[in-house]
């Protein structure tokens, strides 16, 4: 039987979902901030520009596309908390729960 390199392959997780953003979070500095507003420098923003291979900012949104609970994870409760690490804890709990809280 002939050996598919494919089969060696992990799969990994849908780009435009929480596993996806976990995973992207997990390999950032987890003090890294950043400012929830900012339609150019949001967390979303730099996610989506990162695998979009957009060299240019703003990056638009669809929020129906990146979906209401990927947007809750970057809001957070407060300004402190908008950092890689917190917003990471966010999506874990997610996956772990069903709720960002």
């Amino acid at each position: 039987m002939l050996h598919n390199p494919d089969w060696d392959k992990t799969a990994k997780p849908d780009v435009m979902s929480v596993e996806g953003l976990a995973a992207w979070l997990e390999t950032q500095q987890p003090e890294t901030m950043y400012v929830y507003g900012d339609c150019r420098d949001c967390l979303i923003c730099r996610y989506v520009e990162k695998f979009c291979g957009r060299t240019y900012k703003p990056v638009l949104i669809d929020l129906n596309t990146v979906g209401a609970v990927m947007e809750r994870i970057a809001l957070g409760t407060t300004e402190r908390d908008r950092n890689y690490g917190d917003a990471l804890k966010r999506c874990r709990r997610y996956l772990a729960t069903g709720s960002i809280y």
